[in-house]
């Protein structure tokens, strides 16, 4: 009777240490990205959604199309161009990213735009994007005292659009609330 009962209870250890392992290891598992913070790679600035030209568009893996007219091969390319800086524009805690974007209608002129990723603890939202300009060369991206500076070549008024921008020049940006505005100067 003894035998039986320390069989049993020796069966019963080995059980519920069994069920106490797989318990751990489940735990973990589920629970992984909490504990090492990985990013949410579903959601970054190459992964968003950006209001251009009044248009939410939707990029993945740093690109997206839209059909200028149903049924037709034409189309607007919107790709993400980079020049990012990281900072926290509205002062939520999570770094942001400021990034310029291209929109490729295809004709001659390629459109950039100043975008911002909102970071957050679940990973980025995209914002509305500025024009910065048409077959313009960008050189660097600054931000200072609050404002997003985007230097870039352009040309003169009085040249024509085939010209190579030569010309240096700037545009100033700021935050109001959840929107990037042009700031004139």
């Amino acid at each position: 009777m003894k035998k039986k009962r320390v069989m049993f209870f020796g069966a019963f250890a080995i059980v519920f240490i069994l069920i106490l392992v797989a318990g751990v290891i489940k735990f973990n598992f589920i629970n992984d990205d909490v504990y090492t913070q990985k990013p949410n790679k579903r959601f970054d600035q190459r992964n968003s959604t950006y209001q251009i030209d009044a248009e939410s568009i939707n990029f993945v893996d740093g690109k997206a199309e839209k059909e200028l007219m149903p049924d037709s091969n034409s189309k607007e390319i919107f790709q993400y161009f980079g020049d990012d800086i990281k900072a926290d524009f509205n002062k939520d805690g999570f770094n942001d990213i400021a990034f310029i974007i291209t929109k490729n209608s295809g004709g001659s002129g390629v459109f950039y735009y100043l975008a911002l990723a909102w970071g957050s603890k679940d990973g980025f939202s995209g914002s509305n994007a500025v024009l910065i300009g048409d077959r313009i060369s960008p050189l660097d991206t600054q931000y200072t005292n609050g404002e997003i500076i985007v230097n870039y070549l352009d040309r003169e008024p009085s040249e024509a659009m085939t010209a190579s921008p030569s010309i240096v020049k700037n545009k100033h940006f700021k935050i109001n609330g959840d929107r990037l505005l042009e700031i004139t100067k």
